[in-house]
């Protein structure tokens, strides 16, 4: 699916039920469909400064929503490609991360910045909730948001040598701070609750419990070097996608035995530097972005058979 910039990865998100990825790059800000690869409304031009996007639903309408490097949260009617009146102004930074979640029925945006903050924002009001989250140090290198009934914000900064998480409907920590070295955030429902991916050692990978940092078991013996992850349960396996800089792949790893539960995905033409995931209605996409400039998406349900 076309170019990926060079720096920003994709987002993905769902909209009114169905997944969609959003591409920010300088010249056009735009929304596919995942399953099809078609563009969903008005791909926008021309938004000077935009570093990262998601989507909702809002009052009735597809909503694009944009942080950028002058510092301001801008939306768009998706449907028109127009802006619409509101913005949301308070961070001092670049606008890195953008997600939208709903806590006890309403729709909050959480949004990161090299402020070293992370905000929470009530989308019905645009108005700011509670105080902004801080336990990250430096830049926010990632960013990631777990959980339906009661979503966590995980946040890594640039001088961190550990994750941070935060209860979106609270603010308080979550959980004890999880061990790192890498700068993306993996994250997973296993059947123990909801896990993410900790590497205090190079090499080294556990799964801990979010909330209490207990470990889970799983299969996964090898040590891993710079790879870039996600993760997932596809028809009820528990999958770990792994790139492989040596051929340009991505492995799909059964979490409970290690073992590969398909052929690598094969297609990109250099190394891959970032993976997501998104299950929507039970079926499970996965998105790869590579140094090749491309992006592209993989149905997990058919590849694996389920």
């Amino acid at each position: 699916m076309g170019a990926a910039p060079d720096v920003w990865k994709p987002v993905i998100a769902e909209l009114d039920g169905t997944p969609v990825l959003v591409r920010v790059d300088t010249d056009v800000t735009a929304v596919y469909d995942l399953a099809t690869g078609e563009r969903v409304g008005v791909p926008l031009q021309g938004l000077f400064g935009a570093m990262s996007a998601t989507v909702t639903r809002l009052d009735g309408r597809s909503v694009l929503i944009t942080g950028s490097s002058d510092r301001v949260i801008r939306m768009y009617d998706l449907a028109a490609g127009e802006p619409l009146p509101t913005t949301m102004t308070g961070h001092t930074g670049v606008i890195s991360h953008l997600a939208v979640v709903e806590v006890d029925g309403r729709k909050v945006l959480i949004s990161g910045s090299d402020d070293s903050t992370i905000r929470r924002w009530d989308l019905a009001t645009a108005t700011q909730i509670g105080e902004p989250l801080t336990g990250h140090a430096g830049r926010l290198t990632a960013m990631s948001v777990v959980g339906d009934d009661r979503p966590v914000v995980l946040a890594r900064g640039y001088d961190d040598d550990a994750i941070s998480s935060f209860d979106v409907a609270t603010g308080a920590p979550a959980g004890p701070p999880v061990p790192a070295v890498q700068d993306n955030i993996t994250t997973v429902a296993l059947p123990g609750g909801l896990a993410v991916m900790s590497t205090p050692d190079y090499g080294q990978m556990l799964f801990v419990d979010l909330r209490t940092g207990a470990r889970f078991d799983h299969g996964i013996t090898d040590r891993m070097y710079s790879s870039t992850t996600a993760a997932a349960v596809v028809g009820g396996i528990p999958v770990l996608a792994v790139s492989s800089y040596s051929d340009n792949t991505v492995q799909l790893r059964d979490l409970r035995t290690g073992q590969q539960v398909t052929a690598p995905l094969a297609g990109h033409e250099a190394p891959v530097r970032h993976l997501d995931s998104l299950t929507v209605d039970g079926r499970t996409f996965l998105v790869s972005s590579s140094s090749d400039r491309s992006i592209r998406i993989w149905d997990l349900n058919t590849r694996m058979g389920r």
